[in-house]
């Protein structure tokens, strides 16, 4: 439940920035601390290449935090890199 959250916070902050309600932070600690998310695969792949897609359509909130953007990216890769390979099996 806990990465379900996030990942809706992480949508309000990708497609909803700039109304009221969403704090300038709340793009900091997702950014920063949330993401990747840690336990439901299918919710992190989900998110992941939502966050991904947005990169390459050039989001304005990712683009104005290129730098914790490029972590974030590097992050999601060694988490990746670091889970067996199922499709060889």
């Amino acid at each position: 439940m806990r990465d379900n959250s996030i990942s809706t916070l992480a949508k309000i902050v990708l497609f909803h920035n700039g109304q009221p309600s969403v704090k300038p932070d709340y793009t900091t600690s997702i950014l920063d601390q949330l993401l990747p998310l840690d336990v439901d695969e299918d919710e992190a792949n989900s998110i992941n290449n939502i966050v991904l897609t947005q990169i390459l359509s050039k989001n304005a909130v990712l683009a104005s935090h290129p730098d914790q953007v490029k972590a974030l990216v590097q992050r999601i890769k060694d988490k990746s890199d670091a889970k067996p390979d199922t499709l060889d099996d």
